[in-house]
């Protein structure tokens, strides 16, 4: 459903006063012929107001529910825990508790880290032979 393009022009001025339509389009990506050609006609299309009030961090949602035809958005409430979880898809569902259940293995699997002793409580090493290694001292 179009929006009338007076309304549109008042819109407008609101979120972006003193701002050209050129530097409106530019912005926000739309051709400038496009919203010359919306306004002559005197309708507006919704992804233009859509495309203008993201470009001017406007929440899309509330700048078309301050058009008449679009009044019954101003209205709207946060989704039920219901109502996101019927939103996803079993092959991500599924994907997420393989992936939950395989970090849980991997995280009992895993021993635990012995603690780390300060070098000064360690037992002292002696010095390395010239050579590098030490001919075992005890016979087969």
């Amino acid at each position: 459903m179009p929006i009338p393009a007076k309304a549109f022009q008042r819109w407008l001025h609101g979120i972006a006063p003193n701002t050209s339509t050129s530097d409106i389009c530019r912005v926000s990506g739309i051709k400038r012929t496009t919203l010359a050609q919306q306004l002559v006609r005197g309708k507006v299309a919704e992804t233009t107001v859509v495309s203008i009030s993201r470009a001017y961090s406007v929440n899309p949602v509330s700048a078309l529910a301050s058009f008449d035809a679009y009044s019954q958005l101003a209205d709207t409430r946060p989704p039920s825990m219901s109502e996101l979880v019927s939103q996803i898809s079993t092959p991500d569902l599924l994907r997420a508790v393989l992936a939950r259940s395989a970090g849980a293995r991997a995280a009992s699997r895993r021993r635990p880290r012995r603690p780390v002793r300060p070098c000064w409580s360690q037992p002292r090493m002696p010095p390395p032979s010239k050579t590098g290694w030490r001919p075992s001292t005890t016979a087969n």
